[in-house]
């Protein structure tokens, strides 16, 4: 925690974090404490507004917001039982046209940012991060999924999936 009042101030970085909480026993998370949760997260979503800000300007702003009663704690609730790290945030100055976004880099590869607010449509967002995710965490079920659908069946759904988002 950053005070302005301490000159002996020191910035952890998340390893150093992680070693901290896991010695104090606030390791309750599979190996990761809430707080080091929290600050993975976050790094996550100042990740992608990094990257927005090179694709589409300095005017994206992204925050990091708890999900709303209803369809957004129902998919926070069963993407963590799947083992992802659901974020919803609050985007703006991008038009609307980020409605989530997979984050396989970094901490554990299970980041999932969807944008807060969207009711329904968040579900089909949080099933689209969700596939990403597969392809990079477990190909061998992502592509034996592609093959039972078909290309067709596939092709169908990305259809329907970009219709409900405009």
């Amino acid at each position: 925690v950053f005070k302005k009042s301490r000159p002996d101030y020191t910035k952890f970085s998340l390893p150093n974090l992680r070693t901290t909480a896991k010695s104090r026993g606030i390791d309750d998370r599979g190996g990761r404490s809430v707080i080091v949760a929290r600050l993975e997260a976050q790094d996550d979503v100042d990740y992608l507004q990094n990257a927005l800000h090179r694709s589409i300007g300095p005017e994206v702003s992204v925050i990091r917001v708890g999900p709303a009663e209803g369809v957004e704690r129902e998919l926070r609730d069963f993407l963590k039982r799947a083992g992802l790290d659901p974020v919803f945030v609050a985007i703006s100055g991008d038009g609307g046209s980020v409605q989530g976004a997979y984050i396989g880099r970094g901490h554990n590869g299970r980041t999932v940012l969807i944008r807060a607010g969207q009711g329904e449509v968040a579900a089909n967002v949080a099933l689209h991060e969700m596939m990403h995710a597969m392809r990079k965490v477990k190909p061998e079920l992502y592509n034996a999924l592609r093959e039972a659908l078909g290309e067709k069946r596939i092709k169908e759904a990305a259809d329907a999936y970009r219709a409900k988002l405009v």
